[in-house]
């Protein structure tokens, strides 16, 4: 079809909208053609061509966007799942020009370099409605594609309260596939909804792009990229699914249940979610897989998380990041205040296969400040488990997580990171008693393994404030053959992992006296250590007793002798 005029036919769908005709009031618009056509007024009332640029405008303020499909088409198989249309809305057919019969998915192809634009808000596309127990993108029965344009965005978001939902963004979209933005009108852009069902496939830019202080609170749920099909089929993006920059503030990615999942595959270059910028603050990243397929098994991002250039109180928690080729989160650039808790990072999602990152499950590096590792599981990365590296990166805690079988350091805390505090020592141990030095006053965690590394928290116990030595007591014994711990001082700066000691087995702890004047922990400037390089402990465990260490006087009464 020959292309139309544009200018007249907006004019005509704006009039129609702030007459208040029919059209533009009711509650459903249904597409009923793949063809892009300018807005005319004629378009999307009853028994009329209904195009997907007409139907947006028709809905913008309130209304909801639909397709709905032919019931001799449904009887015969040609259609799954779809629901037929109900009274004057016409179906998209299998006739239609952009039905692909190999994908089974109506492809709404640009005969213009225009996006698709929402500038007043409350508008509703959701092409889940009408496919019969939609149960995620798998079942998606529309895609939208450049067609022969050059175009740099396929939907641009500048209002609130939108919601895009059950289709597939694929082609090539140069900049981001959508972008949510100000108007030039300025104003708020809050609580728009990206998903459930959208699918990022074949990109050669950024799915997402959620950018400038104004773009607050907007959520990105249930969606895929990277893959397509039944959430096997690898399709990569070569840049990073979702963007989070310029001052863009209290955004979610994924949520706390499962239908809230996004799935963040493949990506050459990127990140599956990446956040930068000094003003960029408080988004949450929750409950989304990062690296995998939507079975769970490995497809492999450039890098999982990565927060950059500033960005400020990023929360990651409940996610699953894994079989990325770099880190799994990576932190650097004066960023800062982020919680990073209860992930899974090198795992499959049930925890049964090693599927690790590349790199390091958690890297902090160059200038980190005031962020925390709590309550994760870290497995099976090849550098190790988390890194903190730099005389920039202060005040990092790494605290109760299950750190275990990777090729290399636990936790690694390196070159001047987090005030150069010096490793615990254990130098002594019974089947249920740990006794060693830390910095004075610091919170010591203890870990037991099977290795060299600390698969289970033990418990925690405070060092003296006077000479940083510690005892712990574990009463019903500990889990595993070997302990070791983590130090944490008063101002938030956490210890990599102390030298491992054996647990002794069937062995019971013979009181003894000793005669020893306190010593406090040296104060001796330790050399910044180098990544990968482990650091050298401050005190020697000793194989019996508590000998030539600093004891203070509660010790004792009752320092511990173990036989050899």
């Amino acid at each position: 079809m020959k292309p139309r005029a544009w200018g007249s036919g907006l004019a005509a769908i704006v009039g129609l909208a702030l007459t208040g005709a029919p059209a533009a009031a009711q509650g459903t618009v249904f597409v009923n053609t793949t063809e892009d056509l300018p807005p005319e007024p004629q378009y999307c009332l009853p028994a009329q061509i209904c195009p997907l640029r007409s139907a947006i405008e028709r809905a913008e303020g309130g209304a909801t966007v639909r397709a709905c499909y032919d019931a001799t088409e449904i009887a015969e198989g040609k259609v799954p799942k779809g629901k037929p249309c109900r009274g004057a809305a016409k179906p998209l057919t299998t006739a239609d020009p952009g039905y692909d019969p190999a994908t089974g998915k109506w492809v709404f192809d640009f005969s213009h370099n225009l996006p698709y634009t929402l500038g007043k808000g409350r508008a509703r596309i959701d092409f889940t409605a009408d496919i019969d127990g939609w149960a995620g993108p798998a079942d998606n029965k529309i895609a939208i594609g450049p067609g022969d344009n050059a175009m740099d965005h396929a939907i641009v978001i500048e209002s609130s309260e939108n919601v895009l939902q059950g289709f597939d963004v694929r082609g090539e979209f140069t900049n981001a596939a959508i972008t949510i933005r100000a108007g030039l009108e300025g104003g708020n852009v809050v609580g728009n909804q990206l998903g459930p069902g959208l699918v990022f496939a074949a990109l050669p830019g950024i799915g997402v792009r959620m950018s400038g202080p104004e773009v607050k609170n907007n959520r990105f749920v249930g969606n895929w990229c990277g893959i397509g099909g039944d959430g096997t089929r690898i399709e990569r993006t070569r840049d990073d699914c979702v963007q989070l920059a310029d001052g863009t503030a209290g955004n979610q990615i994924g949520g706390p249940e499962a239908k809230d999942r996004n799935i963040f595959a493949a990506s050459d270059l990127g990140s599956g979610v990446i956040v930068q910028d000094i003003r960029t603050t408080a988004n949450v990243i929750e409950g989304n897989w990062f690296g995998l397929d939507a079975t769970g098994k490995k497809a492999g991002n450039e890098a999982g998380i990565t927060i950059k250039l500033g960005a400020r109180g990023t929360r990651i928690t409940g996610n699953v990041i894994s079989g990325n080729d770099q880190s799994g989160i990576s932190i650097f650039d004066n960023s800062a205040a982020t919680e990073i808790t209860a992930n899974t990072i090198g795992e499959s999602p049930d925890g049964s296969t090693c599927v690790g990152n590349g790199n390091y499950g958690v890297s902090m590096t160059g200038s980190v400040d005031d962020s925390l590792v709590s309550g994760n599981r870290i497995a099976c990365n090849v550098k190790g488990g988390v890194l903190i590296s730099g005389a920039g990166c202060q005040k990092n805690r790494v605290t109760r997580n299950s750190i275990t079988r990777n090729n290399n350091d636990a936790i690694r805390v390196a070159s001047g990171a987090n005030g150069n505090i010096r490793l615990p020592t254990i130098n002594n141990t019974t089947a249920t008693r740990v006794v060693g030095a830390a910095c004075p006053g610091c919170v010591v965690e203890v870990f037991s393994d099977t290795g060299d590394e600390a698969e289970v928290f033990e418990g925690e116990v405070q060092a003296d404030l006077a000479t940083g030595l510690f005892i712990f007591d574990k009463p019903e014994g500990f889990r595993h053959v070997f302990v070791k711990a983590v130090g944490t001082d008063p101002n938030g700066n956490s210890s990599g992992l102390s030298v491992k000691r054996a647990v002794p087995v069937g062995r019971t702890p013979t009181a003894t006296a000793v005669v020893v004047s306190p010593t406090p922990w040296p104060t001796t400037t330790a050399t910044p250590g180098t990544p990968g390089t482990p650091q050298t402990p401050e005190a020697t465990p000793t194989t019996v007793g508590i000998r030539d260490v600093f004891v203070p006087a509660v010790f004792k009464a009752f320092a511990l002798t173990v036989d050899r």
